[in-house]
Parts: structure tokens; C-alpha cells; sequence
């Protein structure tokens, strides 16, 4: 069920609202867009709409990380989203050769902790830095990362601080390779130095630690699952080196998969709980279990982008969703449905759920006929165009009856009105004017009805019910003339049962248009008078007549008595019989 729950964090409800405007971009349902990235409009690629959802991630992530730091879970829930998006960017849209160097800048830039834990500087200025007791371990971490100038500047530092002759030459050697990284031929030289170290210092302390540096320089996963205990740190570097080294090991998201699958293949089944290592190996259907339970918008894009462009998955699993119609659902409708859901939840994003509903076929249509029927009566008119714009005419119909019936019991009248004529109910425009005539006869008020009086009304009661409310109107702004005309209007209208109830009430607040004659009828329109006179005079007309007693019954003229309904036959026959010669003198009001 579609409610509305507590609002979220100010900031994730624009977050929301900017990143629903790319996915009306992207799905034709908007223009164009101005964004950080540039201009994108319907006929962008799909590289485009992700850079512009991974810019809007970024700015979220780094607004709430200065707004509002004591935060914790908000900041660490979307930094990872921003790491899934981001990696999912480079997988899907990054040149195959250069896959190592983009995910090892990656890495560190959505995990810069891992290498700021550690105290640089003091490591660095350290009197013996190999003997500090964050030496080894930083130096590892930076060769995990990518990090070689560390690396090699912290050798060389080494080196030339006191300690053994045998330390000295082996740091240098070790900072002269890891410096060499940039070097056509940087893998052989790694090779020998490794050799050389093994054969000439094996007794040194310091060689176990230098060798396993240089193993994973060559993207030795052994020394990865030694000295990495992060399969996702192990993951990349693999990749990184591999990649670095021979370029022809890493040329396909294929490659990736099978690196990624072999750098943790040590590890214990089912251990990884992280949708980025799921991705990096392949397991899709994983990546989206995982992704599920997070932030719901993550799921919807994520999988809206994968249905334009795919990642070659390792499996053949797949989500199955099965509605209550007994009908499967696919992935993608599923996700963007249940994010649709999220959103109407949030205060205020109805109609950016309906957008995201409207391109999920029929199990979208059906969920946008819930949220039709809960919807704020603010946004009626919102969700009228939407429907207009995407060929919801029988839905529109519904939701202009509903919001109509809706209106018109807290009186809104005029939007109501106009509702109903949208939808093509006439009838009940009818039925609503017929309670407002005789609302008008228990108080003489005539609600504001501007914008529902210009409609090209088809019914006989509402034709009748706003020729009289213009008519007032027009006597209220002094001109008489155009009222006579309104009036005159309504005594040329056909003959209509429903409207004869009305009629004494028209012919009783017409006569000032008769005794004034502001304008002329002529013999035709008098004729019309005549026959109108009788029918509404009749006995039969009960109603019509019951409704004449109770408009004497509350008359506003405090000065005078109200005319009794003899009376008023009399006074409408004498008016009449001015312009009516032949008017009949055996009319008779039935008393009721």
C-alpha cells in the first residue's frame, strides 16, 4: 500500500528529486537537462545518464559529509552506493586497457581511509622508519594501492638512516626496482631484483618483507592472500598488476571475472558479503541480492541502466518475481516499482513515483492506478496532465471522477466541476448544479465557480444553472444589459423536464429584466416566457414549486414580508401580461 511515513534528510529528498529528472530525460519523458557533466537530453547515450547519476551521487555524498557529520549511517550507506555506481560506471563504459589503472584510482578514492590510517609522516621521520611499528605494514598497504612512489621514496628514506650495511643495499635495490614502475620492461626487472634478493641476502631480516612486496608488485596472488586481508583490496591489485605488467591478460570484463574469481579463490565459499566483489567476479544475480537491501534507489537505477547496458554475468541465475495476478515480473520492473513505492513515502514525491511507474508495462499501469486514488488532492491536477501526456485516458477518467467526488464534498466546487468535465461526466455535473440552484435557494450564495463557468457545458442543468450564475454576476457588476441577456438566454433554451424545477425560481428573480426591460424581446422570446410561465406553474411541477415556497420562506428583504406564493402568481401575471397579451388567467401555483 501506497502511505506517506516521517519525511527523509532535507538533502536525500533532493537527491531523489534531481536524479528522477535524468530518468525522465532518459526515458523521452523530459527534454533536457543542464547538469555538472553537461547537457543531456533523450538521444544521449547511455554513458552520459551514469555520469550524470554518479555526479548527483557525489554531490549527495559530499553535501551530507559537510552538513551533517554526526550522521554516521547516512554518510557510510551512500558512500558505498557511490562505490557500487562508480565501479558499475567503470565496468561498463572504461577502455579495456586501461581497466587496472581506473579501478586501482577507483579503490583509493572510495577508500582513502585504508591509506590515511596510517601515520605517513611519522614513518617518514622516524630515526630507524623500519624499526616504527607501521612501516611494514604501510608499505604494504601502498603497494596493494598502487601507491609505488610511496613505496620507493620510503625505501630510499630507509636506507639512508642508521642500520646495517646489508639493510642499506637491500632497501636501495628494492626502492631502485619499485621505482622503475614506470619503465618498459618494469616486470623483468622485478624478476631479477627478486632473485638477486633471494640469492644475496637470505639471511637478512628484511628480505621476507622486500620479497613480498615485489610478489605483489607482479600480481602474485599468494602474496595478496598473505599480506591483504581484503578480498576487494586483493581483488584489485591483482587486476592492477596483472594488467600493468601484460596487457594482453585483462581485455575483457571476461578477464576481469576470471583475475577477480582467482585472487580469492583461496578464500572460504559464500564469504564475501560485499555487492563489489560480487560484481567484480561476476556474480550478478549476487550484486543484486546485495543491492536490494540497501537504499532502494540504487536497486531501480542500477537495474534500469543494466537493461540498456548489460554486464556479462558468470551465472545463469536470475530474480524471478511473481505478482499477485499469479504474472512474472522482470527485475527491472520490480526494482523500479518498489523504489516508485519508496518514493510516496517520502512526502511530496508522488508524481516522480508515477514517472518511474509509466515505463514498467502493465504491472506498472496497475500500480499507478493505487497511487491515483491515494494521491494528495494538491497534485490532482499534476496527475490529470500526467496522465494526458502518457496515453492514460481511461485512468484519467477514473482519477477526474474520484478527485472530483473528492473535491466536491469539502466544497470545492469549481475544481470539482472542472474535473468532472474532463472525465465527460455530465451527468453528475448536472446532479452537482441541481444541488447548487437549490443551495442557493436556502441562502441565496452563489460559490465562486470562475474557471467552471467558461466550459462548454452539455447538460440542460448546467446550461441553465451558469447562465443563471453569470447572470447574477453580471447584475452584481452593474450590467444589467448583459444579465438581461443571460436571462433571455435561459428563456430560449429547449424545454427540459430536469430544468422545470428551476424554472420559477429563473422566471421569479427574471421579472426586474421585465419591468426594467433593459432588453427588448421579441415576439419569439415572449412566446418562450409563455410556455415556460405554464410548465412551471403547473401542479405536477411539485418540486419546482416546493423549491419557490422555500425561496419566499428566505428571502434576504428584512424590510418587507415575504409574497406569498398567490402573490407572487399574481405579480409574475402582471408582468407577463404586459408582454403577453394572451397570457392564461387560469394559472395556478400549487400550494405546497
Amino acid at each position: 500500500m501506497f502511505s506517506t511515513q516521517a519525511p527523509l534528510h532535507p538533502s536525500r529528498r533532493k537527491f531523489y528529486q534531481d536524479t528522477a529528472s535524468v530518468f525522465r530525460v532518459a526515458h523521452g519523458k523530459q527534454a533536457s537537462l543542464e547538469t555538472a557533466t553537461g547537457t543531456i537530453c533523450p538521444s544521449s547515450d547511455a554513458k552520459a545518464i551514469v555520469a550524470c547519476y554518479t555526479s548527483f551521487l557525489q554531490q549527495y555524498t559530499d553535501r551530507i559529509k559537510h552538513e551533517d557529520q554526526r550522521n554516521s549511517v547516512e554518510i557510510a550507506s551512500f558512500t558505498h552506493i557511490h562505490a557500487i555506481w562508480s565501479l558499475f560506471e567503470i565496468l561498463a563504459f572504461c577502455d579495456a586497457a586501461s581497466y587496472g589503472h581506473q579501478l586501482i584510482q577507483w579503490l583509493n578514492h572510495v577508500d582513502l581511509r585504508s591509506l590515511l590510517m596510517y601515520d605517513g609522516q611519522g614513518i617518514f621521520n622516524a630515526a630507524q622508519p623500519t624499526a616504527h611499528a607501521d612501516f611494514w605494514a604501510y608499505a604494504t598497504m601502498c603497494t596493494v594501492r598502487g601507491r609505488l612512489d610511496i613505496v620507493s621514496q620510503l625505501f630510499h628514506v630507509a636506507s639512508q638512516r642508521p642500520g646495517g650495511q646489508e639493510d642499506r643495499v637491500l632497501l636501495q635495490e628494492a626502492a631502485l626496482v619499485v621505482g622503475a614502475h614506470t619503465q618498459h620492461g618494469w616486470a623483468a626487472s622485478l624478476t631479477r631484483c627478486e632473485h638477486k634478493i633471494a640469492q644475496t641476502h637470505a639471511r637478512d631480516a628484511l628480505t621476507p618483507r622486500i620479497l613480498a612486496i615485489l610478489r605483489i608488485c607482479q600480481g602474485d596472488n599468494t602474496a595478496l592472500q598473505a599480506h591483504a586481508p581484503q578480498a576487494l583490496d586483493r581483488i584489485v591489485a591483482a587486476i592492477h598488476y596483472k594488467q600493468h605488467h601484460d596487457t594482453s591478460t585483462v581485455q575483457s570484463l571476461q578477464d576481469i571475472y576470471r583475475v577477480a574469481q582467482a585472487a580469492i579463490s583461496q578464500d572460504p565459499i559464500g564469504n564475501h558479503s560485499d555487492p563489489l566483489v560480487a560484481m567484480l567476479t561476476g556474480d550478478i544475480y549476487t550484486t543484486i541480492e546485495k543491492c536490494a537491501r540497501m537504499d532502494p534507489w540504487l536497486a531501480a537505477h542500477w537495474m534500469d541502466m543494466l537493461d540498456r547496458v548489460p554486464l556479462p554475468a558468470t551465472s545463469n541465475q536470475q530474480y524471478h518475481h511473481i505478482t499477485h495476478k499469479k504474472r512474472t515480473m522482470d527485475t527491472r520492473s520490480f526494482f523500479l516499482i518498489k523504489y516508485a513505492k519508496h518514493l510516496t513515502t517520502t512526502a511530496g514525491h508522488w508524481m516522480d513515483a508515477l514517472d518511474y511507474l509509466v515505463v514498467c508495462g502493465i504491472d506498472g499501469r496497475d500500480q499507478i492506478n493505487t497511487v491515483l486514488q491515494t494521491l494528495p488532492m494538491d497534485l490532482a491536477w499534476n496527475a490529470v496532465h500526467f496522465c494526458e501526456r502518457n496515453g492514460l485516458f481511461d485512468q484519467r477518467k477514473q482519477l477526474c471522477k474520484n478527485m472530483a467526488a473528492r473535491l466536491e464534498t469539502t466544497k470545492q466546487h469549481d475544481d470539482a466541476i472542472q474535473l468532472y468535465y474532463r472525465a465527460g461526466d455530465y451527468h453528475t455535473i448536472d446532479t452537482l448544479c441541481g444541488s447548487l440552484f437549490r443551495m442557493y435557494v436556502a441562502d441565496r450564495s452563489l460559490p465562486a465557480l470562475e474557471n467552471a463557468a467558461k466550459l462548454d457545458h452539455k447538460g440542460r442543468v448546467a446550461q441553465c444553472y451558469f447562465c443563471f450564475y453569470t447572470m447574477h454576476h453580471c447584475h452584481e457588476r452593474g450590467d444589467i444589459t448583459a444579465a438581461a441577456k443571460h436571462f433571455w438566454k435561459m428563456m430560449n433554451m429547449e424545454d427540459d423536464a430536469a430544468v422545470t424545477e428551476f424554472m420559477p425560481i429563473v422566471l421569479l428573480e427574471g421579472m426586474i429584466f421585465l419591468e426594467t426591460a433593459p432588453v427588448t424581446p421579441d415576439a419569439q422570446m415572449i412566446d418562450n416566457v409563455s410556455r415556460k410561465l405554464d410548465h412551471a406553474t403547473r401542479a405536477s411541477n411539485t418540486r419546482g414549486l416546493a423549491l419557490l415556497q422555500q425561496y419566499q420562506l428566505t428571502t434576504c428583504d428584512t424590510a418587507n414580508e415575504p409574497m406569498s406564493l398567490q402573490n407572487v402568481k399574481k405579480h409574475l401575471q402582471d408582468i407577463y401580461a404586459v408582454l403577453i397579451p394572451t397570457l392564461p388567467s387560469s394559472i395556478s401555483i400549487h400550494s405546497q
